[in-house]
């Protein structure tokens, strides 16, 4: 959703998880005369393949322009195969005015995206429940339930701290924090290995001592999930492994600007470890079989429950003019199509032992072949809104937020609990805290200073597991306009409301039958974050905006018990259009 600021997004990555672009006013009713209350303008890109390109956003100028670097790039035409032509651009960019704001444009790319791209023709997320594909993700039952997620201590700048990731250490922390909160954990697991974080990939063999045996007491005495890093696209130039296996040949090449570049060169990236990394390109079978035998050896031998496998989500895409990869040189559709080709060989691996592979951030291009997406992007501004749920609910996982001390320390702030309702509210799995580090919350979680604001998690939890048709399986709905004087929660950068409300329509048939309202059933999820301070929650819903038809026969509102037992009615309706729900949320 566009702001005043300009913006420099590579798509598909962490910067741009989608094609979509919108800038809506609200409408001062007082100064002009018409009937609806705000409007906008919605651009897109309508590319089934999610091919590469490059947004630019000048706010100054309110201009919006496209980089497509084209397949075959720089090539002179009387080298082109036989097969192959002059490039032509093969989707549309739309231009639609339209009623309403960020929500209503979200649906016209919803209905796009659901009825044409490449990554959502599998289906919603409850055709793979008992799928048989095995190029699929593996979404077993205790995945989709999970309540909590922890990491083992990331922190910014890839920097980590000495023995954070040690067997002994992640079994102490584990299984006490189990004991606290009284359920499993899933766990993600860096520095499982001997080489320090960001240095000498992929040499990630042998893990450190205890690993193996410390996943084993784990699963077996505490029910521990846990989902070891990896990296699934860089290479340490460093490493002997580098010319051992001459994966120079296998890594991106760049082309100068001129015609039929003859040596294209390595693009090398570094991060906090300054250990310099190549680039590989994901339309090699080099490096598909690479991660292949990385996520084999993890499952094989360590008996992982899962596997975490960076970058692919977040990174940008990169051109290659590389011809010995056997992909058409430039840009276009092979980046995503190889990274979708390892996905589905990692998959097959994967799938007897009903392991999910996950990855960083949420790219939509990999919705349909990666298990879940650690979506940390989608929480650091105080201006985002939930673009991504509106648009791909019932068809994703997201996974996982930063939280940090301060979340703690900061008295009667209330800041834990109102990130974990915002989470909740817009259908992420809970969690992602680090046990160590500089960013690690481990001894705030145990200690029983903070019990009020664990059992608002265990709260959370149970509710979402309890409203999983909705918050995981369903629609997210357009956004409830709350009245009244709403107490807010400062935290950094970001604002929260006290008071959270989002309202999903269910999906009980595992079928794309949004059309259909004669079986519609809605859920309305309403969560005070304040430890101390009870909060009226007052608004009133136009049942024609949600899609539930209420002319056909009564219908009733049930309020729903953390144990989905002795559910109360409400109220019951005839023919009734408005509902309003008028109500104090205790703390």
């Amino acid at each position: 959703i566009l702001k005043n600021e300009d913006l420099d997004l590579s798509y598909p990555s962490s910067q741009a998880t989608i094609q979509m672009f919108a800038y809506y006013l609200k409408v001062n009713s007082s100064l002009v005369n018409t009937n609806f209350e705000s409007g906008g303008v919605y651009l897109a890109a309508h590319d089934k393949s999610g091919s590469i390109k490059k947004f630019y956003f000048e706010a100054i100028n309110c201009t919006i322009k496209i980089n497509i670097i084209v397949e075959n790039a720089g090539v002179d035409q009387s080298q082109y195969n036989q097969n192959q032509t002059i490039w032509q651009l093969d989707w549309d960019f739309v231009v639609e005015v339209y009623n309403g704001e960020w929500w209503e444009s979200s649906q016209i790319y919803r209905s796009w995206a659901l009825s044409q791209a490449d990554w959502t023709q599998s289906g919603p997320l409850q055709n793979w429940i008992n799928n048989q594909d095995k190029s699929k993700p593996s979404l077993p039952k205790w995945f989709l339930e999970t309540k909590l997620w922890v990491n083992s201590g990331w922190q910014p700048y890839d920097v980590f701290t000495p023995h954070q990731g040690d067997p002994s250490i992640i079994f102490d922390r584990i299984s006490t924090l189990t004991k606290v909160l009284g359920f499993p954990i899933t766990l993600h697991w860096y520095e499982w290995d001997t080489i320090a974080f960001d240095t000498n990939y992929p040499e990630y063999f042998p893990a450190k001592q205890g690993f193996k045996e410390t996943v084993e007491k784990l699963q077996k005495d505490y029910g521990t999930k846990i989902f070891p890093y990896i990296n699934g696209r860089l290479w340490d130039t460093g490493t002997t492994s580098w010319i051992n296996e001459n994966a120079s040949a296998y890594c991106v090449k760049q082309s100068k600007p001129i015609v039929n570049d003859q040596s294209p060169f390595i693009i090398n990236e570094s991060y906090g470890s300054g250990a310099i990394f190549a680039v590989m390109c994901p339309a090699t079978s080099f490096w598909n079989q690479k991660l292949l035998s990385i996520v084999n050896e993890l499952i094989e031998n360590y008996g992982v429950d899962g596997v975490y496998i960076d970058q692919i989500g977040a990174a940008s895409s990169q051109p290659c003019w590389d011809k010995s990869h056997g992909h058409i040189v430039g840009g276009g559709k092979f980046w995503v199509q190889g990274y979708n080709n390892i996905w589905s060989t990692l998959n097959v691996q994967a799938f007897n032992s009903k392991i999910p592979l996950i990855t960083e951030e949420n790219a939509e291009t990999y919705i349909s072949n990666s298990g879940g997406f650690l979506s940390l992007t989608a929480y650091v501004s105080n201006s985002a809104v939930p673009l991504f749920a509106s648009i791909y609910g019932g068809y994703y996982i997201s996974i996982g937020r930063l939280f940090n001390q301060l979340d703690f320390i900061v008295e009667q702030s209330d800041l834990f609990t109102a990130k974990l309702a915002q989470m909740f509210n817009t259908g992420g799995q809970l969690g992602w805290m680090s046990l160590g580090g500089h960013l690690g919350v481990y001894e705030f979680m145990i200690s029983e200073k903070h019990s009020e604001e664990i059992e608002y998690l265990k709260l959370l939890s149970d509710y979402r597991i309890i409203g999983l048709d909705y918050l995981m399986y369903g629609k997210y709905m357009k956004p409830i306009n709350l009245e009244g004087q709403i107490p807010k929660i400062f935290g950094g950068p970001i604002i929260f409301p006290a008071l959270m409300v989002s309202i999903w329509r269910a999906n009980t048939t595992g079928l794309n039958d949004e059309n259909d309202q004669s079986n519609t059933i809605l859920g309305i999820f309403i969560t005070n974050v304040c430890k101390s301070k009870t909060i009226l929650a007052n608004f009133t819903i136009n049942l024609d905006d949600y899609e539930f038809n209420y002319k056909q026969s009564k219908f009733v509102i049930e309020q729903i018990n953390r144990n989905n037992q002795n559910n109360i009615i409400i109220e019951t309706y005839y023919n009734q259009q408005f509902i309003n729900y008028n109500n104090q949320i205790l703390p």
